[in-house]
């Protein structure tokens, strides 16, 4: 059985069922020379953007170059950009901000993966570098980008605010404890696990199942620890979904971990890694890293069952 993503859902379902055949293709799009066209609206003349290239391997990594084509000098200003795939089939929304240190536009308007400081306003006519970075990984290397909101603010106190009829964000991890408690650590033979969790209006985590066989609920219940920014639809948060890849990661010889007893499940969603790292010799307790992970494998030709 597998079990997917999809965005803008109200409530935890199984979305499809698929027998797999033996042909794969790797996700991972490791060079950042990869550029992409990206669709700014006619109707927003503010600013111009150009030559979005990307890296998506441990995350989506981007930047893009954007030109202040006001007659005034922006201070801050965030967009949300939407991958999309050749064939559509799928997309990822990014939040990119460029503030002063001083000010987090995160802190009122929309959470983003990661703030750059502004140092200096962008003057009219003036370029400058916007990146950031995403901890999900997609499925396959995006082609294309649109953008689907953008608020800029201006140095006379005025504001530009655009957004599409259909603008969302990802979910985003807000608060988590710096390791998770796994009692029965020894158990999980495997160094990688797949999960599905549902996303609630209020940020937590619940109804967490696993894609395949697990020892037990102890990792699912550990996670229910986590809090997120939920994901928003038009600005109001959304009940979503998210597939999480669990992986440990211990110092030990290849032939003592049994592999897996089902196959890995096909993502073809968005996803994001969660890596684990014992904290001491017995095993309990795990170092958490959120959005950090080495590339997965998803089949390139499967029927629907």
């Amino acid at each position: 059985m597998k079990l997917t993503m999809q965005r803008k859902i109200t409530s935890f379902v199984i979305l499809a069922c698929f027998i797999c055949l033996p042909a794969s293709a790797n996700i991972g799009c490791p060079s950042a020379d990869n550029r992409i066209p990206v669709s700014v609206p006619p109707e927003i003349e503010a600013v111009k953007l150009s030559d979005l290239g990307f890296a998506a391997w441990k995350s989506l990594d981007a930047s893009f170059l954007l030109k202040n084509q006001a007659s005034k000098e922006i201070v801050y200003l965030t967009i949300v950009l939407e991958y999309q795939t050749k064939n559509a089939d799928y997309s990822q929304s990014v939040v990119y901000e460029a503030a002063p240190q001083t000010k987090q536009p995160s802190d009122y308007l929309i959470p983003a993966e990661r703030v750059e400081p502004l140092p200096h306003p962008i003057f009219p006519g003036q370029e400058k570098w916007i990146s950031g970075s995403s901890p999900y990984t997609p499925p396959e290397c995006p082609v294309s980008a649109r953008v689907i909101m953008l608020d800029i603010h201006f140095g006379d106190g005025s504001s530009l605010r655009w957004e599409s009829s259909d603008w969302w964000t990802e979910p985003l991890l807000a608060d988590y404890s710096t390791y998770l408690s796994i009692p029965d650590s020894k158990a999980w033979t495997s160094d990688k696990y797949f999960f599905l969790g549902k996303i609630n209006r209020e940020g937590q985590l619940e109804d967490i199942e696993p894609f395949t066989k697990v020892p037990s609920a102890t990792v699912a219940e550990a996670l229910k620890k986590l809090t997120f920014s939920p994901s928003l639809v038009k600005g109001k948060p959304q009940v979503t979904a998210i597939v999480l890849i669990i992986r440990f990661n211990r110092q030990k010889a290849a032939e003592t971990v049994p592999e897996q007893d089902a196959q890995e499940p096909i993502i073809t969603k968005p996803a994001v890694f969660i890596s684990l790292t014992p904290r001491d010799s017995n095993e309990t307790d795990w170092g958490f890293v959120f959005g950090s992970g080495f590339g997965y494998t998803t089949s390139v030709i499967h029927r629907e069952h």
